[in-house]
């Protein structure tokens, strides 16, 4: 539970795309401190007393998911230049820092990048002109023909050290809301495979490992609300004697907090608390 929880909240913000400037609303603030705690408590208990703080706790999507993927309108493709840590991110000293090799496996690393995408961007009508993504659609494994909703997950998986890498997204309902112009989307007409823990499960499951899932890592935070969590995190944590306060998200190595803060409960809450608690048995030792 301790090594989990500190990775997640130490790599949380290796790399942000903007800076927040504004401060979660105190019902933001106090929801992500819910579900940040609900996630702590359901990563100590196992099935059936973890569902009383999360439920469901179980994914129904386990494997590799060639056939899933395909069966639910998703293309896949590799994205071997997202796995450069070093030459890419520029995280190399943290990675060094770690002794986890940087390199992408087309550099003979051990990382390597997978993006899957709800619909074909590059697909082409019968006479060759472009079939844009609003006009696309499927045949779901329940016999209708549903519209792809244009989402799109970047996941990287280092099988030596057990790492699980998120690196950009954006959600079914989000894209959908996007390309379909309706909000909210039909929830019907949204795919049913469409979690991005179920995406990454089925992408480790493709990689020979002998090491559990030790962490997860997101190298790029966008999103405004949590951008909004984290600077009013960083305001109000009070560090424990002899760490030094900051104000703002520092390089590495980074700024710990406390697992049983508030404000470390909040950054938790930011994560998808399905995306931890599903496929528990693939962590290490917590």
């Amino acid at each position: 539970m301790k090594l989990i929880l500190a990775l997640v909240l130490r790599f949380f913000c290796l790399q942000t795309c903007a800076v927040a400037q504004q401060l979660p609303t105190r019902d933001a603030w106090w929801y992500s401190v819910c579900r940040g705690s609900r996630l702590s408590q359901a990563m100590v208990w196992s099935p059936p007393y973890a569902t009383d703080y999360l439920d469901p706790i179980d994914s129904p999507w386990d494997g590799v998911m060639h056939q899933e993927f395909a069966q639910w309108g998703y293309m896949e493709s590799e994205r071997s230049q997202l796995c450069d840590f070093g030459t890419f991110w520029g995280l190399g000293r943290a990675f060094g820092s770690l002794g986890i090799d940087p390199r992408s496996n087309f550099n003979h690393g051990p990382n390597r990048c997978f993006r899957i995408s709800h619909g074909d961007p590059t697909r082409k009508r019968p006479d060759g002109r472009s079939w844009p993504l609003s006009e696309q659609t499927y045949i779901s494994p329940n016999g209708r023909s549903n519209r792809v909703t244009g989402a799109f997950s970047d996941i990287g998986v280092n099988p030596d050290t057990g790492v699980v890498f998120f690196m950009s997204r954006r959600s079914a309902i989000e894209s959908a809301r996007i390309l379909w112009r309706q909000d909210p989307p039909s929830w019907n007409e949204l795919p049913g495979l469409r979690s991005n823990s179920d995406f990454a499960w089925a992408f480790w499951n493709r990689m020979p490992h002998f090491t559990p899932i030790t962490a997860f890592w997101s190298i790029s935070v966008s999103n405004r609300q949590t951008l909004n969590i984290l600077n009013l995190a960083f305001r109000t944590y009070k560090p424990p004697p002899g760490q030094q306060k900051v104000n703002s998200i520092q390089d590495w190595p980074g700024t710990d907090f406390e697992i049983t803060s508030i404000e470390a409960l909040a950054i938790l809450g930011e994560c998808n608390p399905s995306m931890m608690a599903a496929n528990i048995h693939a962590f290490g030792k917590l």
